[in-house]
């Protein structure tokens, strides 16, 4: 649903429309970048550090790739 708010103009949620906005705006000022919906299956580094930064408090954390 976020995606297509992002994209289609249609506000599901009016509690977010000032984020939307925000992610439209930077959109526009970087031409090569899209949002589109990923499912966690086909995404699943990015949703093992969704998941390890949505425990922490505050707490500042470094990976390394290398």
């Amino acid at each position: 649903m976020a995606v297509s708010w992002v994209n289609d103009g249609d506000f599901g949620n009016l509690a977010l429309v000032d984020v939307i906005f925000e992610v439209r705006a930077m959109l526009k000022d970087f031409k090569n970048l899209s949002v589109c919906f990923v499912s966690r299956d086909a995404n699943v580094m990015a949703d093992g550090l969704a998941k390890s930064g949505s425990v922490l408090d505050g707490e500042n954390v470094v990976w390394s790739v290398f």
